[in-house]
């Protein structure tokens, strides 16, 4: 298995069968009606204690970290690799 920050699916891992024993598939996404940018997000101290929803596509994708100090910039972006979309960390 390879460490990468960039997830694409549904052909960039290894067959269900091919997965280590105890293992499993939990998602399968291949971001194909994202929009190449940055994912929406909102690192405000509001947002930190309200559930404010950021204005943007996310699909079923919900940014769980609110840690602002890292940057003033998203933290995922939705890139082109190679003419197929993905999702990637940007710390």
């Amino acid at each position: 298995m390879t460490d990468t920050a960039t997830l694409s699916a549904p052909d960039a891992g290894p067959p269900a069968e091919a997965l280590p024993t105890g293992w499993e598939i939990l998602a399968s996404e291949d971001f194909g009606d994202f929009p190449v940018g940055p994912f929406p997000y909102d690192y405000s101290p509001e947002a930190e204690y309200h559930d404010i929803q950021p204005e943007g596509y996310r699909g079923r994708w919900r940014e769980a970290t609110l840690v602002s100090g890292w940057r003033d910039a998203a933290s995922w972006n939705v890139v082109d690799d190679e003419g197929r979309p993905a999702l990637e960390q940007s710390c």
